[in-house]
């Protein structure tokens, strides 16, 4: 016969881009033309290897949130210059301005003499020229193909945000790059602003290689920094959300966050990328806690996982008796008083065969309750903790063996502690 013993247990309790393109084949889908039709997402580029380390966090999330795509069968290029139209349309997107495309009826004037390859591309440009991105000067000699330079894409981003007059204002400041002479005179206040007061564009080597074209990697670091710029006093869209980490379900691609609205569970597609502190990790290092930033797909599941606060993760080390462990809300619940002696959890109840006499129904056995019983009838139909010495001596009217009580305690007092299982415990 099982004994129920004494149980220690050691719980390690934790407190817890849309596609950018190069030809219009990159669009081929029935988009009328300014691509609003649907494609189907795939997760993760074969060509990003540990050259371009340092830009890995911003390609997934900017992949993520569709201000940039690769070119199909895990290709994204990141070596590849940036065009001109290319760089507007990433700008339009983080703006969160790429909508209004649709809302154009006519195209001005200037926008119609630029030769595109792509029909929808017209309607960004036009959409850029509202939004003074790019002027009608700048129009006449504009080819929206050609690899944009970074100065010019430090204008672009500096004339999104609206900060052209405060560009202007710095037309005539030292720049601390060794190639400072090689910014244009009418590029120096916009790359100052940019690099100098926004720092969202950076130099290398002491240099800012004004005149080099701005590539992929290069871009996607840029838009990401501009996109939790923009974020800081905007509401992000609906496939965005914030909250903080419920529960993580490894084996079946799940996690549970909690926000204002309440606990809501997500499937997390295959694969989908996990960053903490901008490294790439796996879905099983999140931790109850964490605050993170979710980014959703079509299909409604997450594409994108980032930590934004790592949770307050305290160690402790916690010795009792387990009295219950709730597999539903993972959970379980130590006695943590100390026990001298043998203790046993079980159902206190009552039997009137061959006498009164109180029976305490554990996991594995039934005791038949002898010795220091006084008190017990206010636990019937309670859980309890039972220290005492079981006796072998079964009687033919008594169902199970003797337990001589020594002393007894309500299993559900303040003395039990119900943690929460964390599937990183050991």
């Amino acid at each position: 016969m099982k004994k129920g013993v004494k149980t220690y247990v050691s719980i390690m309790l934790v407190i817890i881009l849309l596609c950018t393109f190069v030809t219009p084949l990159a669009f081929a889908k029935n988009d009328n033309g300014r691509g609003n039709g649907k494609s189907t997402l795939k997760i993760g580029f074969y060509d990003i290897d540990q050259t371009v380390e340092w830009a890995r966090f911003a390609i997934d999330k900017m992949f993520a949130k569709g201000i940039i795509k690769g070119y199909g069968n895990g290709i994204f290029r990141p070596q590849s210059s940036v065009t001109h139209l290319e760089a507007i349309i990433m700008a339009l997107r983080v703006m969160g301005w790429e909508d209004e495309t649709e809302q154009i009826k006519d195209l001005p004037y200037g926008v119609k003499g630029i030769r595109l390859l792509w029909d929808g591309g017209y309607y960004y440009v036009a959409v850029a020229l509202n939004k003074g991105i790019i002027t009608l000067e700048e129009l006449k000699g504009f080819n929206p193909n050609q690899a944009a330079k970074r100065y010019e894409v430090a204008k672009y981003v500096v004339r999104a945000l609206g900060m052209e007059s405060r560009a202007k204002r710095h037309m005539d400041e030292k720049l601390p790059f060794k190639d400072s002479r090689a910014i244009p005179k009418d590029a120096v206040g916009y790359v100052y602003v940019i690099t100098q007061e926004l720092g969202l564009l950076e130099g290398y080597n002491n240099s800012f290689h004004p005149q080099k074209s701005i590539s992929r990697a290069e871009m996607a670091v840029l838009m990401n920094r501009l996109d939790d710029f923009v974020e800081d006093d905007e509401k992000g869209p609906d496939n965005q959300l914030v909250g903080t980490v419920r529960r993580v379900d490894v084996e079946r691609n799940r996690i549970t966050i909690s926000r204002e609205d309440g606990d809501k569970t997500y499937e997390v597609m295959e694969g989908a990328p996990v960053y903490i502190n901008s490294k790439y990790r796996e879905l099983e290092d999140l931790r109850q806690g964490d605050e993170v930033e979710l980014v959703l797909g079509s299909e409604g599941k997450v594409i994108f996982i980032q930590v934004t606060k790592v949770s307050d993760r305290v160690t402790v080390t916690v010795e009792g008796l387990v009295t219950d462990v709730d597999t539903k809300k993972e959970s379980v619940s130590v006695f943590t008083t100390e026990l001298k002696g043998k203790a046993f959890v079980g159902i206190l109840a009552e039997n009137n065969i061959s006498g009164r006499h109180y029976e305490l129904t554990t996991e594995h056995e039934r005791f038949v309750l002898t010795g220091d019983t006084d008190g017990l009838d206010d636990y019937l139909g309670k859980k309890i903790i039972v220290i005492g010495e079981p006796r072998d001596v079964p009687n033919i009217y008594m169902r199970g063996e003797l337990l001589d009580v020594e002393k007894f305690y309500e299993a559900n007092t303040r003395n039990t502690v119900e943690f929460d299982i964390d599937d990183g415990a050991s």
